[in-house]
């Protein structure tokens, strides 16, 4: 049998832009090979699209008590307009199944919207072979309230390719562990705070390493 992701969670990152979070439940079910995801505009007849990216299920297969969480982004979309969001999941017998689709989202011009707080990045902590720790403050005013979380990026610091992305739920979280990554390289970080309506400026690139093999 095959269990459908959950709709995703839908943030503004810039005029033209959004991220997105769902996640798998935990199940016995085929495993997933890829999403993709699809949007349309409300109103007028318009059918889904479907972005290019094959978002990788990757390992390991759990990552919570709850199941896995996925995070991902879709560009070329046009401020003022409202959208609807799904995941499309792609099993291993090819068998493809729908997530719900998200909450209605209309994509804010940001002149109307408050500043989110910046995290700063203090230290990229090398913590073994396949993974590393970031580590980050706020500012003594900034108000935590706003924030439902944080999104990570990152990527070999050789790469000048797609950041890989990932949720950090809680406004409280100052840590978080990225894995896994491959073993002895040096990749590039960066963070932003978000809220329903908004994400933050990102914070400084700081660059960080996983552990060389004993």
């Amino acid at each position: 049998s095959t269990y459908p992701p959950t709709p995703p969670n839908v943030t503004r990152l810039s005029d033209e832009s959004v991220m997105l979070r769902w996640m798998v439940p935990r199940n016995d079910g085929l495993p997933i090979v890829i999403f993709k995801v699809q949007y349309r505009m409300v109103g007028k007849r318009k059918n889904w699209q479907t972005t290019n990216d094959n978002i990788p299920y990757g390992k390991p297969k759990w990552n919570s008590e709850l199941g896995k969480s996925f995070t991902a982004s879709v560009t070329d979309l046009k401020p003022q307009h409202t959208y609807r969001f799904r995941i499309l999941a792609v099993y291993s017998n090819n068998d493809n199944k729908e997530s719900n689709t998200s909450a209605k989202f209309y994509l804010q011009p940001g002149a109307a919207l408050d500043p989110m707080p910046v995290p700063e990045l203090l230290e990229i902590e090398e913590y073994s072979e396949t993974a590393v720790v970031l580590h980050w403050s706020l500012a003594s005013d900034a108000d935590e309230h706003l924030i439902t979380g944080y999104y990570a990026y990152y990527r070999p610091s050789s790469s000048a390719g797609e950041y890989f992305k990932a949720t950090i739920e809680g406004a409280h979280a100052r840590s978080f562990k990225i894995a896994p990554l491959e073993t002895a390289t040096m990749y590039e970080f960066k963070l932003q705070s978000f809220s329903a309506a908004s994400a933050s400026e990102f914070s400084a690139l700081k660059q960080g390493r996983t552990q060389r093999p004993k």
